[in-house]
């Protein structure tokens, strides 16, 4: 086993349980281990903190697995670290694996860093996003079959910029069984949506909001509600089949989005759902020339700022978006506004709301602030595995 001696100083936030070892902790390393490959993390006076995945290319040189030193970082663990992501899902979330779609493994908050595994019952959508899962690939799809008996299909569609990270290159298609078909239909909280499972977004749907959409939609009885960045309409569809809206206009600029939401209406033409193309900034201007006003407003604009760089412009560019929506909204009205940025934490996204507010001469109260479904669960000692800030205001 390589050896990985951490720098004095350095050993604190790993022995404490955050699963990331940046190379700037690294004193040195003993070997010269191949991406992917199990290492020892140690002290500087040599003492085990613990074992986790070697990855040369990444700026994250080590993703911890396991501290118990008596635990080998083996397919047997990987394989117990699976079943355990399921029995989270089944015994404590309730979840119904045969028919619900839910998060089945998300990365560190699973153990299982660099993976994803998305359920969509009879498909799996996985994402090997680093080199410790790539190379154990294998394992991990017989794992998965092994828990999941009605699986009759599994897709890979791994994120390009993560594996571009890990020095591996970009690969996504079929790993086994069948292909879904190209509008596959899913249920969350009981209602039907459609899924692009082989070109949508993420993995095909938005998995992430799930109890947030379930809550929203408890408000908004007789409502009418403007869902902006809608993808797949899947905050539209619930407010109005769960939460009784009496309308929902559905704003999204992307063709292959647009095409889901056309797919969905055409299904369920009495579903009282309207779709509007085009960027959101041009169509919440015409809407405000046409005098339409709302009950509520979800904003879920997709994430704005991948690094550090990003973050100022990132943020004036949400400022800009609540400017167009704020006028649509009524006085006393709903605002849902999310962030899945995760470089812009709660703090600063609360003061581009406030702010825009004050401009605006509106009062903006907060209700709540929801985070991922808890199918995404996060390490408690790594505050950087969450990224969803969803704020529920009231806006007079």
């Amino acid at each position: 086993m390589t050896n990985v001696f951490l720098k004095p100083g350095r050993v604190k936030p790993v022995f404490a349980g955050h699963p990331w070892v940046f190379s700037g902790a690294i004193e040195r390393v003993e070997g010269t281990p191949a991406p992917g490959e199990a290492v020892d993390v140690r002290d500087p006076k040599g003492n085990l903190v613990g074992r986790g995945f070697y990855s040369p290319s990444s700026q994250i040189r080590v993703r911890m697995v396991t501290w118990d030193p008596d635990e080998a970082l083996d397919d047997a663990l990987l394989s117990r670290l699976l079943a355990a992501a399921v029995s989270l899902r089944v015994r404590t979330l309730s979840l119904d694996l045969a028919a619900d779609a839910c998060r089945l493994v998300h990365g560190e908050g699973d153990g299982l860093p660099g993976l994803i595994v998305d359920l969509y019952p009879p498909f799996c959508v996985v994402q090997l996003n680093g080199a410790g899962v790539e190379i154990r690939r294998e394992t991990i799809l017989a794992a998965l079959r092994s828990a999941l008996p009605g699986l009759t299909g599994i897709l890979e569609r791994s994120e390009a910029w993560a594996r571009k990270e890990e020095g591996l290159e970009y690969r996504e298609g079929p790993l086994w069984g069948e292909a879904p078909p190209a509008l596959h239909k899913i249920r969350e909280n009981g209602v039907e949506h459609l899924a692009d499972l082989a070109r949508g977004q993420k993995t095909g749907f938005y998995l992430d909001q799930r109890e947030n959409r379930r809550r929203f939609a408890s408000f908004l009885k007789g409502a009418r509600l403007l869902d902006a960045f809608a993808y797949t309409g899947a905050f539209s569809r619930e407010a109005v089949l769960l939460g009784g809206a009496r309308e929902a206009v559905c704003v999204e600029s992307g063709k292959k989005a647009l095409e889901i939401l056309e797919a969905g209406r055409a299904a369920d033409p009495a579903i009282p759902i309207r779709v509007e193309a085009g960027d959101f900034e041009k169509v919440a201007a015409l809407l405000k020339e046409g005098g339409e006003r709302f009950d509520a407003v979800v904003l879920d604009p997709p994430p704005l700022a991948r690094s550090g760089a990003d973050i100022q412009r990132a943020l004036s560019h949400y400022a800009e978006i609540h400017r167009r929506a704020l006028p649509l909204l009524a006085p006393g009205g709903l605002l849902l506004s999310c962030c899945c940025s995760q470089r812009i934490g709660p703090e600063d996204f609360r003061r581009v709301l406030a702010h825009v507010a004050r401009e605006q001469k509106r009062e903006a109260r907060v209700l709540d602030l929801w985070r991922e479904s808890p199918d995404h669960p996060s390490r408690a000692p790594c505050e950087e595995s969450g990224y969803l800030k969803a704020f529920l205001l009231r806006v007079d």
